[in-house]
């Protein structure tokens, strides 16, 4: 879905009229937002969160002719930030189980998708200074 869809938009961009490529870039821009539902089913939320970004980012300008979208833009977003809840859920798991650098790198690959999202970036700090604070209780006085 998303390869159709940039196909579809470098037609656009290169000047083709976007009511030409109405029912080509409904159906791809749909087929990208069914492929990041499943992923979201499946527990890929990453991937969701990507595909969710992409169709956010490949949303069509108000009042585009022709172009049905089955998620507003609001939806969308929020599908973005349920996805990057789930990955900070997933991440939070691991720093509770001890694995400080495996939560760091899920609560970093939200930032592909959502790089705003507030929570992860604080999660990432304040876990790299816990890290500095126990390297520096395991090395001792220096």
């Amino acid at each position: 879905p998303g390869e159709a869809l940039s196909q579809v938009r470098n037609e656009i961009r290169k000047g083709a009229p976007v009511v030409e490529f109405s029912d080509q870039y409904s159906r791809a821009l749909n087929g990208l937002i069914a492929s990041a539902i499943q992923s979201y089913h499946d527990h890929r939320h990453l991937e969701a969160g990507i595909n969710f970004r992409k169709a956010l980012d490949s949303y069509p300008e108000e009042g585009a002719a022709g172009i049905s979208i089955q998620l507003s833009r609001e939806e969308l977003e929020r599908n973005i930030t349920l996805c990057a809840d789930q990955l900070l859920e997933d991440g939070l798991l691991a720093y509770r189980s001890g694995q400080l650098e495996e939560a760091i790198d899920v609560w970093s690959k939200i930032r592909e998708f959502h790089p705003s999202y507030h929570a992860s970036k604080q999660a990432i700090s304040t876990t790299r200074t816990q890290i500095k604070k126990l390297k520096t209780i395991k090395d001792g006085p220096g």
